[in-house]
């Protein structure tokens, strides 16, 4: 539900369309939360290091709560990345079967001609058989 005031907004992005940013956005987003990651786990190291228990534990709740999202991104991309492959296959399905269908209707059209050049062919022959038989 949209309101004036929503669309107004100042800061507020550009309009995209759910669909066609869909396998963009869910990607980009677990890539995001991968990298996310390292540079916590790097940031870790380095507090450890500096024997900073506050950043130790800051670092240690993200790297957690990273931990636990990352696998429900990876289910969620793959799910986006499956229906977009379906996707893309059946619209190749499809121009195979018209393709197809347009070669089946090339190939009966060659054949009728074909069919005729052999009626001729035989009407030829017959001419010739039967004025060799005068």
């Amino acid at each position: 539900m949209r309101s004036e005031e929503v669309d107004n907004a100042v800061g507020g992005g550009p309009a995209r369309s759910e669909k066609s940013n869909t396998t963009i956005d869910a990607m980009q987003l677990l890539n995001d939360k991968r990298c996310a990651l390292n540079e916590a786990r790097e940031r870790y190291a380095t507090a450890r290091t500096m024997r900073d228990e506050i950043a130790m534990g800051d670092d240690t709740r993200l790297i957690d709560a990273l931990k636990e999202l990352i696998p429900i991104l990876e289910t969620e991309a793959a799910s986006v990345l499956e229906a977009k492959g379906r996707k893309e296959a059946e619209d190749r399905l499809l121009g195979i079967k018209r393709a197809a269908g347009s070669l089946r209707a090339e190939l009966k059209e060659d054949d009728k001609h074909v069919s005729e050049l052999a009626n001729e062919l035989n009407e030829v022959n017959a001419k010739r058989t039967t004025r060799a038989r005068k």
